[in-house]
């Protein structure tokens, strides 16, 4: 089964464009089904009848919406009526009209359900869009009873989405994530600004030395992240200040880790940074706890097992080198990503994503290497 799906289509540009070129890509790809989120179709907030028809004479076939769909408030008597448009599914079932699930029988004689659920992080409060879905999957069953179920799931934050997306593996054919304000690959390009930040503020603050050498390891790393997540900044948004002032905490981290490791030992700060964010984070626990499974409660010891012997050796590896020195292998971490997406959902990079991997690990041999260079002249 072929399925297109197009959105945020964001007010009359978007519409324009949705007519002007899905003619096209029909013509191209010959898909069974056309969805569209249309939520801010109507001059960037909600959607009206009339738009909702232009979409249907111009060949979609199912709408999805969002946190806007009641911005036009035309809208609260037509959902009723249309089927075909559709809000979140975990909006409260007695007191919301309209409906959050589409199922369609194509032309090719196939059968598909599109589910419309709105993610919690950062969004009004909604039932939980994970319960919601199993009870959706209760009644229809991929490959029993439909040939697909295709998610919007429209949220503010990619982890969010993601842990959706993993949960349902295997019980649902495809999940889009919908209304993300930066995406994945710009706002992990703001976070490996990390090295570049580390390195102004050694100079300063920890009075190292940071040649030239030092600094082209730390930006033909950079260069290969970019690369590999291919990023685009036309459209640039304040938000993206927020990944950027992550990646600066972060730096200042790592240059305090490098003053405490002159004084304390590794498990004086491994104690205090986990007290202190253990206690920082517990005032927010009572907003989203949620009682974890038996498996779980596995994964989340498993994961903080391995996050702790990740800090205890940043701390140590902070207490030996200079943290202008560490700085290129930082990226590494994008590699090991890549390399795990393969082994466990086998996720297959692509050539310049391998391109790029060789790039970043050729930094940090660089580094490397020179440090060994300068430990010779000694």
């Amino acid at each position: 089964m072929r399925i297109v799906f197009i959105g945020d289509i964001m007010g009359r540009s978007g519409r324009e464009a949705l007519q002007t070129y899905l003619p096209q890509v029909k013509e191209k790809l010959s898909p069974d089904v056309v969805i569209v989120n249309g939520e801010n179709a109507a001059h960037g907030r909600g959607i009206t009848e009339k738009f909702c028809k232009e979409f249907y004479e111009w060949g979609v076939d199912c709408i999805t919406t969002g946190n806007h769909v009641w911005d036009q408030r035309e809208i609260l008597a037509y959902i009723k009526k249309d089927p075909r448009l559709i809000r979140p599914h975990n909006f409260p079932k007695n007191t919301t009209p309209g409906n959050g699930v589409c199922a369609l029988n194509l032309t090719s004689g196939q059968k598909i359900v599109v589910v419309n659920l709105m993610a919690r992080l950062f969004m009004q409060a909604m039932d939980c869009p994970f319960q919601t879905m199993e009870d959706v999957l209760v009644e229809h069953k991929l490959g029993q009873n439909c040939d697909a179920i295709f998610v919007d799931f429209h949220g503010e934050t990619t982890s969010e989405k993601m842990a959706f997306g993993h949960h349902f593996s295997g019980r649902i054919s495809a999940m889009i994530g919908t209304h993300t304000h930066v995406p994945t690959a710009d706002a992990h390009v703001m976070a490996a600004s990390v090295p570049l930040i580390v390195l102004a503020l050694a100079v300063p603050i920890l009075k190292e030395r940071v040649g030239h050498r030092r600094w082209f390891a730390v930006v033909l790393g950079f260069l290969g992240v970019l690369i590999i997540l291919r990023p685009g900044f036309g459209n640039w948004q304040p938000i993206l200040f927020l990944p950027l002032l992550g990646a600066f905490g972060f730096a200042v981290y790592l240059v305090l880790t490098r003053m405490a490791a002159k004084f304390d030992t590794i498990g004086t700060s491994a104690f205090y940074t986990g007290v202190v964010g253990l206690s920082v984070l517990t005032i927010f626990l009572p907003l989203e706890w949620k009682t974890p499974t038996i498996e779980e409660w596995g994964w989340l010891l498993l994961a903080s097992v391995l996050g702790l012997c990740g800090h205890i050796s940043v701390i140590k590896a902070l207490s030996i080198a200079e943290a202008s020195v560490l700085q290129p292998f930082f990226y590494v971490v994008l590699v090991w990503a890549t390399f795990l997406g393969f082994i466990i959902f086998d996720d297959i990079p692509d050539f310049i994503t391998i391109i790029g991997a060789c790039i970043i690990v050729g930094s940090g041999l660089y580094a490397w290497y020179r440090e060994r260079v300068n430990q010779n002249q000694i």
